[in-house]
């Protein structure tokens, strides 16, 4: 439901969102950050929207929990879609 946009991509993707995410680093003071690109579907908001209705809603990606994190935020900014996380 989300895609990761990279060089292979066409331009001008709709829906294209770009996210900064934090990386974790101990060696300094400043937190790094990274910015990504992604394309979230149409519709997909109000779908999980209305599949919360009957069902809870897992998010499970093999992912790295920073990176899908930031993205999961982005798609639910309040906590109220997902019930549970499941990282790599």
């Amino acid at each position: 439901m989300v895609h990761c946009i990279d060089d292979r991509d066409p331009p001008g993707m709709i829906g294209t969102t770009t996210l900064k995410v934090l990386l974790n680093s101990s060696e300094s003071d400043e937190i790094p950050s990274l910015d990504i690109h992604i394309n979230i579907r149409p519709g997909l908001i109000k779908c999980l929207n209305e599949l919360k209705k009957s069902y809870q809603i897992v998010s499970f990606t093999a992912s790295d929990q920073l990176y899908a994190d930031a993205i999961l935020d982005h798609i639910d900014p309040f906590g109220q879609i997902f019930c549970t996380r499941l990282y790599r």
